[in-house]
């Protein structure tokens, strides 16, 4: 109860002094902070639509969910890529979905060819996400394995990840985030802030996250 009590006293206390959470949280940053724009599992003329239409309004990362069957998998990146062109950012994201080291290493392979910023969780096990990670050049973003400080720690131990991904909820909230932050930021692991379908205020913590994390 003291902690629930604690924590309750920190997320007022931004009104209580007239500051914004990111001063709460180490201080300002970055003022812009660039957002992906996510595709499901849709049909290829879907996908493509989608992806025009998210460029159009300005977006430059489009995140493409993967883990369906290899050859969706690498179509679905391809046409993909072929629609939204050289400038425009593709990351994927197989939520643990490939089955095996070994069929995430070939299908990463052959995704490479189409300008691939970083892979997300490709399998589970931060054994089997070593073995990846070693063997493709695609930056490989841990998600599903990085929930607290101690897991990000291991990562690092482990080469089993190139980034995390970092959440406000994962953690337990927006200090206890920072910490994940801090461990990463130690082990040289930059950091992507996701999220799932928050509320209004979810997105405004994400983004004073993002805004006070170096």
């Amino acid at each position: 109860a003291k902690t629930a009590l604690d924590e309750a006293l920190h997320d007022i206390k931004g009104k209580a002094l007239g500051v914004p959470v990111h001063q709460l949280l180490g201080g300002l940053v970055r003022e812009e902070v660039p957002i992906a724009h996510s595709l499901g599992w849709l049909d290829y003329d879907e996908a493509t639509s989608e992806a025009a239409a998210a460029v159009a309004e300005g977006i430059r990362t489009i995140k493409i969910k993967v883990g369906r069957d290899k050859d969706y998998d690498v179509r679905v990146v391809r046409e993909v890529r072929e629609t939204i062109g050289p400038d425009r950012d593709i990351v994927v994201d197989a939520n643990q979905g490939w089955p095996t080291p070994k069929y995430a290493i070939a299908i990463l392979r052959r995704m490479e060819e189409y300008g691939i910023r970083y892979a997300e969780q490709p399998v589970e096990g931060l054994a089997q996400m070593a073995r990846v990670a070693r063997a493709v050049d695609v930056p490989i973003m841990a998600d599903e394995s990085a929930w607290t400080p101690q897991d990000v720690l291991e990562i690092a131990e482990r080469g089993a990840a190139d980034m995390i991904s970092l959440y406000t909820t994962k953690p337990g909230g927006l200090f206890k985030a920072k910490k994940v932050a801090a461990v990463a930021e130690a082990a040289g692991l930059p950091l992507n802030v996701n999220g799932s379908h928050e509320t209004g205020v979810g997105n405004a913590g994400n983004l004073h996250l993002v805004a006070s994390t170096a």
